[in-house]
């Protein structure tokens, strides 16, 4: 895909990781992928910074973070009417919407399959200018011992459809028309069976 202008509802838009090493997360990736970063300081909730390659915005970075890990975004056109609609599925909602600097708007909910994800209304800043490259953010994919759960939310919340596919470890294709949104399985004996939506560069 390479550079993108515009993402449509109920597609992700947007990964950012939640450090508390900042600095060590800039050399990483920085190192790793080749980024530069933008900072914003947030008074006491600490900077957040967006990594850019080739000078476009790929992914987020903000320090101070209870718990260390990467989160997925999913744009929404109205994220209270968004979030209102996922707690009647039964969602739980982490953070209540507030408004991001250029006139976004973001929540954070905790799905039936125990998975974070994020709901973004774009404002000036819509979302990640490149992906599906060397360097960028691929794909995104529901890790859940309660698959089921999972698949009927989104199914639900955005309208996705659910392919399961067959083998020894549940998996589930998710799309939207014409458009792949992601995957999702359940945590295989060796894995982390954590729930969350793991983010592939």
């Amino acid at each position: 895909m390479g550079q993108v202008e515009r993402y449509p509802e109920g597609t992700f838009c947007w990964v950012d990781l939640g450090t508390n090493d900042a600095p060590g997360a800039k050399a990483f990736y920085g190192g790793l992928f080749g980024w530069e970063f933008d900072d914003l300081p947030t008074g006491e909730q600490g900077t957040y910074s967006t990594a850019r390659l080739d000078g476009r915005a790929v992914a987020g970075l903000f320090d101070l973070a209870e718990t260390p890990a990467w989160g997925s975004y999913i744009c929404v056109e109205d994220v209270d009417q968004a979030t209102q609609r996922a707690r009647k599925l039964g969602a739980e909602v982490v953070v209540e919407p507030f408004d991001t600097p250029g006139g976004g708007r973001v929540a954070t909910v905790r799905d039936p399959a125990g998975a974070t994800v994020s709901l973004s209304q774009p404002g000036e800043h819509f979302g990640a200018e490149l992906v599906n490259q060397d360097g960028t953010w691929t794909w995104a994919e529901l890790t859940s011992g309660d698959l089921a759960a999972g698949r009927d939310f989104y199914v639900a919340l955005f309208g996705w459809a659910a392919e399961d596919a067959p083998g020894p470890f549940p998996r589930t294709t998710f799309t939207l028309g014409d458009l792949l949104i992601g995957g999702g399985h359940a945590p295989a004996p060796q894995e982390d069976p954590t729930p969350r939506w793991n983010v592939t560069f």
